[in-house]
């Protein structure tokens, strides 16, 4: 079972795009990410291990049923469920639609006067 409609409304309202067919792989931009953009500092993992910040892409393939419950995850884990019935998308799909959602995400960024547009 995927998430209601209501659910999947509340989830993309606050920046999730869901992607494959069956509703439960979604990216969101980080707030790494803008922050990057917009020259205002950049994620650990860009000091550390060389990960550009503004080309970084958060997404799971697996937003109402990860169970962990992470402290510092940006999923809404209000939404858990113990239980998948369903099918579920294959990796390239889940993949191609996570790109195609950043890219439909961050297109927005070049409005905005204070965006990097070298990044």
């Amino acid at each position: 079972m995927s998430l209601d409609k209501q659910a999947q409304e509340k989830f993309e309202y606050s920046g999730y795009r869901f992607v494959g067919e069956h509703g439960h792989a979604a990216a969101k931009i980080c707030h790494w990410t803008k922050q990057s953009i917009l020259d205002k500092g950049v994620c650990y993992k860009e000091k550390f291990y060389g990960i550009e910040s503004h080309r970084c892409l958060q997404m799971s393939p697996s937003v109402s049923f990860c169970q962990q419950e992470c402290e510092f995850c940006w999923r809404d884990l209000s939404y858990t469920q113990t239980e998948w019935e369903g099918d579920y998308d294959d990796p390239k799909t889940i993949i191609d639609g996570a790109i195609a959602a950043q890219n439909q995400l961050l297109c927005g960024f070049f409005g905005n006067d204070k965006a990097n547009r070298k990044n």
